[in-house]
């Protein structure tokens, strides 16, 4: 396995908060008679500290501006969800990495967040602007490898991977000296990057997929899935499928044995659930009969 730790951002990358966050901000430039901006310039206050977004509109009383903003957030903050795909990765991550979050966004939003979405769990973790100085400070990722350490887990900054969206997570990256992977779904777009991310994915799934234990299968147009243990096969049978369908294959073939037909119905569950999936059906009996089955994928 390449990585041990995921360390993501939150907003933009694992919640779209933008409608939120955007709505909070247009409450706040009424309420101090600021004039209006559009939803484009507002998403890219997304991701920076609250104080640094109330200077940057032109709010002279920070601390007030604090309170209004902060009341208006959590009038909108119930409309926050993950993004797509982003529930099956956490849950597929969990049993195989660390998680945390290191977010510039304040503790108790963080939290309200992901309780809302059910998510907290998944997270070991969190440091926010209120324990940590702000991205890209490196200060929240040694935190967090403090915390780790703590509990007999030392990590080498090469076993870490950051997730985020924006520049500043990307410059956050840098300063920690730690591989980095843009998500393209977020809030901003790729050529805005200070440095050149390790990876850049557009699909959530494609998190789980660049880590190598994930991986480490041979892409052929079949897969036995005696060489691996019963825990792994859900996972493992969608990865083979996302990586059969990028590689333009028409059909496959998932060898599971006959048995009890347990491993059959996992398969069989996550073919009727994949959307690229046309039809799957029992091998020939020449080559597996009930013993494997063939699922034919969209081209």
């Amino acid at each position: 396995m390449k990585y041990l730790l995921y360390i993501f951002d939150l907003d933009g990358t694992i919640i779209d908060s933008r409608g939120s966050i955007i709505s909070a901000l247009y409450d706040t430039l009424d309420f101090f008679n600021l004039p209006k901006i559009n939803s484009e310039k507002g998403k890219l206050y997304i991701g920076h500290t609250l104080e640094d977004i109330l200077r940057n509109i032109g709010v002279e009383d920070i601390e007030r501006g604090r309170q209004v903003y902060r009341e208006a957030y959590y009038r909108y903050i119930k409309g926050e969800k993950p993004f797509p795909g982003i529930n099956e990765l956490l849950k597929n991550l969990k049993s195989r990495v660390l998680l945390s979050i290191s977010t510039n966004k304040g503790s108790n939003g963080t939290r309200v967040t992901l309780e809302n979405n059910g998510i907290l769990d998944y997270f070991d973790t969190i440091e926010s602007v209120d324990t940590a100085k702000a991205k890209p400070h490196r200060e929240s990722f040694d935190k967090i490898l403090r915390f780790y350490a703590s509990q007999g887990k030392k990590l080498e900054v090469s076993d870490c991977l950051i997730v985020g969206d924006s520049p500043t997570d990307c410059e956050f990256a840098h300063n920690c000296g730690a591989d980095f992977a843009f998500v393209e779904w977020g809030f901003f777009t790729r050529d805005t990057l200070p440095f050149e991310p390790t990876y850049s994915v557009n699909r959530a799934d494609e998190l789980f997929l660049i880590n190598d234990e994930a991986v480490e299968i041979e892409i052929e147009e079949e897969i036995d899935l005696h060489n691996f243990k019963p825990k792994e096969v859900k996972i493992l049978v969608e990865a083979y499928l996302v990586e059969a369908n990028k590689r333009g294959f028409k059909s496959v073939r998932i060898i599971h044995g006959k048995g009890k037909g347990v491993q059959r119905e996992i398969v069989r569950g996550i073919l009727a659930k994949t959307d690229f999936v046309d039809n799957y059906y029992d091998a020939p009996y020449y080559i597996g009969g009930r013993g494997a089955t063939i699922a034919e994928l969209k081209t």
